[in-house]
């Protein structure tokens, strides 16, 4: 994701024909939406990758689906699925002792709200947090997982 939007990485390599790219890499960029980007994989008349996502479009050729990010000034990966699920559901027998107790460290310091004033933080209870958190962990058993707001 970059400024918001998604995209795919369709090349690795040094740009032809264009003095200002230099001897530097550049990642070849498919934008998920269509119109943002500057090209369509052909670039300062050379062609580098073909877009997958908009070949069916109705303005395609002159899709302009695709541009180039100079390597380096773009932040690639996240979190692999696996990785994701177990930060989100935190599967108890999935974790050790030590990652379950920094687990509940947390939710425990989440259980105070400022109530503002003088009187500062004041525990609040969750009823039921302890069946919820046993039933999200218990994610052999989840026919359905969400990993949005991560």
């Amino acid at each position: 994701m970059v400024k918001g939007k998604f995209g795919s990485i369709r090349y690795l390599g040094k740009i032809r024909n264009n003095p200002k790219a230099g001897d530097d890499l550049w990642l070849g960029v498919e934008w998920d939406e269509e119109g943002s980007g500057k090209h369509n994989g052909v670039a300062d008349g050379e062609f580098y990758f073909a877009p997958e996502f908009h070949k069916n479009s109705a303005l395609w050729p002159e899709t302009k689906s695709c541009s180039f990010l100079r390597h380096g000034k773009v932040q690639i990966g996240g979190d692999s699925f696996s990785t994701a699920v177990m930060k989100k559901y935190c599967p108890d027998d999935m974790t050790t002792a030590e990652e379950r107790e920094i687990t509940r460290k947390k939710e425990e310091r989440d259980l105070y709200a400022n109530t503002g004033g003088n009187t500062g933080f004041k525990k609040i209870e969750i009823v039921g947090s302890e069946m919820a958190h046993n039933w999200r962990a218990d994610v052999k058993s989840q026919r359905d997982i969400s990993l949005s707001n991560m």
